[in-house]
């Protein structure tokens, strides 16, 4: 094979290999390692609470019954929670973010409410049962349930008015008769579920595949829980289970869970996050940690997805072990939080913020080499565009002039680039004289090209090496640009309403697919900025300094349809990105009129390259 069809195809490779490393993770975040389970620490002791109500009749075996009440609604400046008395626990939550109102959680008819305790194993199901409401207040709620053992469950609510939490307290009383006078009441085992999430409704339904995960923080570190790995995970587990042998049940089980459970001594929160919000649950004290066998992540059953418009959703819970509720309560207290994701809304919640590193596992980049630099460089960038998008009043207006910024910063490296790989070209005659040459003693051959290379003052890696100095930044800038908050429901002018989705010029209407060579493209409306970012990224590789060696033209001009496959990948991007790629075509373009025009002087014939 020609060296040279050779390096186009490794040239070729390394695009590949650049965008399934470093782009299309930050689209589609990876499945989490399982966790490793270590030893569990010496147990906290447990506070006693005391009781200041007199404990009522206990009738065995009696399950509890309460009045009916209508749901009722307590609100703060962030959000308006509707609480339902029937499972003693939220119905919906409306997060109110900046002049907009979002729903977070819904009612979808289930008659089981969020943050709703299901008695793991118990006779009664409590979590569609109506519950008593002992005491209210403008920011507080209590929930009652009696259960069939004697023990009282007390569900308190308390709603910060200055952050996103909902504090929960779960205190559990045991409340059956002694069985002498003077003597404790027998200890009663309970099992309980927290129904945390029924799901969270979707942002938008943009991506919402490579965005929509459940999320959890275990050892301080950080993993997700894709919808295509919970979805394997729930037919591995049942197939699993359907296994004779017990023994090979037991260990076939054991592994299936792992894709949907979280196991461990050192859990912190769960839950779940579209592309801009979350809704997240962390036990409050060690105690409660320890109390958590484990957290669930499950696929929301196909016959249920037109309650969240036909698309996909998860449901996750934490179960309990086994709680031995003696003379002594037990008490059980988290936080839940609603919010955007927003490094200063985070910040309510343990390491949360790392929800939103751009350069980390938070835009689904673990592993990424080169994630610590990006996750640097992006703050920056994205400080750059609200300079400039306050300035002009416009978020559109600001990327572009935060790439024009940024090309200029990077232009002494683009023209270095550029200078490098002309002066090579114009080698290029006398390298294939040398290959021609030497073609039988390739020792020699190399020799003589590094010779070459140094009379004229060429390093061939020059080339490269700006190139790769400026990836983390357009990386960055491809995550501020596609994950930022900030461009949510932003308008641009004219036709783009909003930079955080495609520009919709027509439709949408219902979609089509059209079968390319690697992927399928969805046409569910016609796009006019990833059509002239595609015509923009050709007309560079167009213009781009051709080589005097008529084979290197041949393979330049086949890599010129490169841009255009890129194109076709990129059609249905949310427009704010489609601009940034747009604008930096354009500059690109005349970045390379610049550079040829003042720096790529062709020497006088017979003169050796500058």
């Amino acid at each position: 094979m020609d060296k040279r069809t050779l390096l186009t195809m490794v040239i070729c490779m390394a695009i590949l290999i650049v965008w399934t490393v470093f782009v299309m993770p930050v689209l589609s975040p990876p499945p989490p390692n399982p966790a490793p389970v270590p030893p569990a620490p010496a147990p906290v002791p447990e506070p006693d609470v005391p009781d200041d109500k007199p404990p009522p009749e206990v009738q065995a075996g009696t399950p509890a019954a309460y009045p009916e009440r209508k749901p009722f609604d307590r609100e703060t400046p962030h959000f308006r929670v509707t609480f339902s008395p029937r499972g003693g626990g939220i119905r919906s939550l409306v997060l109110r973010y900046e002049k907009d109102e979002v729903p977070l959680l819904a009612d979808h008819g289930t008659g089981i409410p969020h943050l709703a305790l299901r008695d793991d194993g118990g006779p009664d199901p409590i979590e569609k049962r109506m519950w008593e409401v002992v005491k209210e207040t403008p920011t507080s709620v209590e929930f009652h349930y009696l259960l069939r053992s004697g023990v009282r469950i007390e569900k308190t609510f308390t709603l910060h008015p200055d952050l996103h939490l909902i504090e929960l307290a779960v205190y559990l009383r045991n409340l059956a008769p002694p069985p002498e006078e003077g003597k404790p009441p027998p200890a009663r085992s309970v099992k309980l579920e927290l129904l945390a999430f029924d799901g969270l409704e979707h942002d938008s339904p943009y991506r919402y595949e490579q965005y929509f995960t459940g999320v959890s923080l275990y050892e301080n570190r950080e993993a997700f829980w894709p919808l295509a790995q919970l979805e394997e995970g729930l037919t591995e587990d049942a197939a699993a289970r359907a296994i004779a042998d017990p023994a090979e049940r037991a260990k076939a089980v054991e592994k299936a869970e792992r894709r949907i459970k979280l196991s461990g001594a050192h859990k912190k929160w769960f839950g779940l996050k579209n592309r801009f919000f979350a809704a997240l649950v962390e036990p409050k004290d060690q105690v409660t940690q320890l109390a958590i066998d484990g957290y669930w992540f499950r696929p929301v059953p196909e016959e249920r997805r037109k309650d969240y418009g036909g698309l996909k959703n998860i449901a996750v819970s934490a179960v309990t072990d086994e709680l031995k509720v003696d003379a002594q309560a037990k008490v059980l207290e988290f936080k839940a939080f609603f919010g955007p994701l927003r490094a200063d809304a985070l910040k309510e919640v343990t390491q949360a913020e790392r929800l939103i590193a751009y350069g980390g596992s938070g835009c689904g980049c673990v592993g990424n080499p080169i994630g610590p630099i990006v996750g640097l460089v992006a703050p920056l960038i994205l400080a750059v565009l609200k300079f400039f998008s306050g300035l002009f009043g416009n978020l559109g207006v600001g990327i572009i002039f935060t790439t024009l910024v940024i090309r200029l910063c990077l232009f002494p490296l683009s023209k270095k680039s550029q200078v490098s790989m002309f002066r090579m070209q114009q080698l290029s005659p006398k390298v294939q004289a040398l290959r021609d040459r030497y073609k039988d003693d390739p020792q020699k051959q190399q020799m003589e090209q590094w010779k070459l290379f140094r009379e004229h003052k060429i390093n061939p890696m020059a080339g490269c090496f700006p190139l790769l100095l400026q990836l983390p930044i357009f990386i960055g800038m491809y995550s501020v640009f596609e994950l930022s908050i900030e461009l949510r429901e932003a308008p641009f002018f004219l036709w783009m309403k909003d930079l955080s989705q495609p520009d919709y010029l027509l439709g949408p209407w219902t979609p089509f697919e059209i079968p390319l060579l690697i992927t399928t493209l969805s046409i569910d409306a016609l796009n006019l900025l990833p059509i002239l970012m595609t015509i923009t990224w050709f007309l560079q590789a167009y213009f781009a300094p051709r080589s005097p060696d008529p084979q290197m033209r041949t393979q330049q001009k086949m890599m010129m349809f490169m841009p255009i496959v890129f194109g076709l990948m990129c059609y249905g991007l949310a427009s704010g990105l489609s601009l940034y790629f747009f604008v930096n075509s354009l500059l690109g373009m005349a970045e390379q009129k610049l550079i040829k025009k003042f720096f790529l002087k062709s020497p006088e014939p017979g003169a050796a390259p500058a």
